[in-house]
């Protein structure tokens, strides 16, 4: 059963997010009320956790690699619980990162490699 969880933000206004609720334990059968659970902190205070992991993703990511570009990509599912959390897939996980490298003559603005030079460089 669903439920829904209101999070203030931390400016104005407030938005209410529909969450799975607890189908555990014995539960009143009858008119069925919709009960709004709100949060104690906002909605950017339970998204620090994300932007911080993110962040630190980045960070890490860039390293030695030292990518052209670097995506990430994941789900934040909200609970009543803890708030924000990255969020499972069906497929098990839960953060995808996708790295580019241009090629150099192409941030210079020069001639672009031919074909086969740019397979021989995609080559692991």
């Amino acid at each position: 059963m669903a439920e829904l969880l209101k999070v203030t933000l931390r400016d104005q206004g407030s938005v209410i997010f529909e969450v799975d609720g607890d189908d555990r334990g014995v539960r009143q059968v009858g008119k069925r009320e919709t009960q709004v659970r709100e949060l104690s902190s906002s909605l950017e205070d339970r998204l620090s956790g994300i932007h911080d992991a993110a962040m630190a993703a980045l960070a890490e990511l860039r390293g030695k690699l030292e990518p052209d570009e670097i995506r990430l990509k994941f789900g934040i599912k909200m609970t009543a619980e803890v708030g924000a959390v990255i969020a499972r897939t069906a497929l098990e996980g839960n953060l995808d990162v996708e790295m580019v490298w241009k090629a150099r003559a192409e941030l210079a603005g020069g001639a672009q490699p031919d074909d086969g030079a740019l397979a021989e460089a995609a080559s692991p």
